[in-house]
C-alpha cells in the first residue's frame, strides 16, 4: 500500500491536510509454458494451475477453449483433449484478472531424404523433425529394434523397409528400398560365367531402370 497526502485550499479557511492510503493490488499469472508440441493427429491437456504459489490459488478461470460438453468457455484449471491453435486462460486472483496465452504447435514430422546402398551397407540420411534420429531396419515393434546411427551392415539382399523416428518419438516414418545384386558386366556367350543378370529382387518395383553398356 502506498501513503499520500491530499492539501484541501477553502476560501478564508485554513489549508487543511488529509491522509489517503491506496491499496495497490496485483493480478498473478501461472507458471504454464507459453509453448507445447505434440505428435501430429494427438492432443494435450494444459494446466493452469492452482495458484502462483503453493499457498496462494487462483479464484477463477476462464479458457478461450471451448469444453465439447457444455459448448461454453472451460472454467476449469485443466482442460484436456487440446488440439493444436493458440488458447488463452483468464486467471481471477486478488480480484483481479490476468490474461495468459499458451501455443499448441505439432511436431515436425522427419523425412527420409535419401537411402545409400553401396553393396551391402545401407546409410540413410534424415531431415526434418527433431534431431537426433533413431532408425530400425525392417521392425519397428520393438524399441529395442532402434540404433543411432544411420548405417546398417551385411543387409541381405531383396527388399527392405527403413524406419527413422525423432528423438521426440513423434511421426514414425518409413521408406522401402531394395539390395538387388547386379554384376558389374554381363557377357551373354553361353560360358557359364556372366550369362544372366538376376534382377529378381526388383519385382514390386515400379518404373525400374537399368542401362546396358556396350
Amino acid at each position: 500500500q502506498n501513503k499520500y497526502y491530499i492539501r484541501y485550499n477553502q476560501l478564508d479557511l485554513c489549508d487543511d491536510v488529509e491522509e489517503m492510503t491506496f491499496i495497490l493490488k496485483q493480478p498473478a499469472k501461472s507458471n504454464m509454458p507459453k509453448e507445447v508440441t505434440i505428435c501430429k493427429n494427438t492432443t494435450t491437456t494444459l494446466d493452469a494451475g492452482e495458484g502462483p504459489s503453493p499457498s496462494t490459488f487462483f479464484t477463477s478461470y476462464e479458457w478461450s477453449f471451448i469444453d465439447p460438453i457444455t459448448q461454453t468457455n472451460a472454467t476449469t484449471q485443466k482442460i484436456e483433449n487440446v488440439p493444436v491453435g493458440l488458447y488463452t486462460v483468464k486467471l481471477g486472483y486478488n480480484a483481479c484478472f490476468y490474461t495468459q496465452t499458451v501455443e499448441v504447435k505439432e511436431a515436425p514430422t522427419a523425412i527420409i531424404d535419401a537411402i545409400d546402398i553401396n553393396g551391402s551397407t545401407v546409410t540413410v540420411k534424415a531431415i526434418g523433425g527433431t534431431a537426433p534420429y533413431k532408425y530400425s531396419l525392417d521392425d519397428n515393434t520393438f524399441p529395442d529394434s532402434f540404433q543411432d546411427s544411420p548405417r546398417f551392415t551385411n543387409v541381405s539382399l531383396g527388399n527392405h523397409t527403413i524406419y527413422v523416428k525423432s528423438s521426440d518419438d513423434c511421426g514414425l516414418v518409413s521408406r522401402n528400398f531394395s539390395v538387388v545384386n547386379i554384376a558389374n558386366v554381363i557377357s551373354p556367350n553361353a560360358d557359364g560365367k556372366n550369362d544372366v543378370i538376376n534382377l529378381s529382387e526388383l519385382l514390386n518395383k515400379t518404373e525400374a531402370r537399368f542401362k546396358v553398356y556396350n
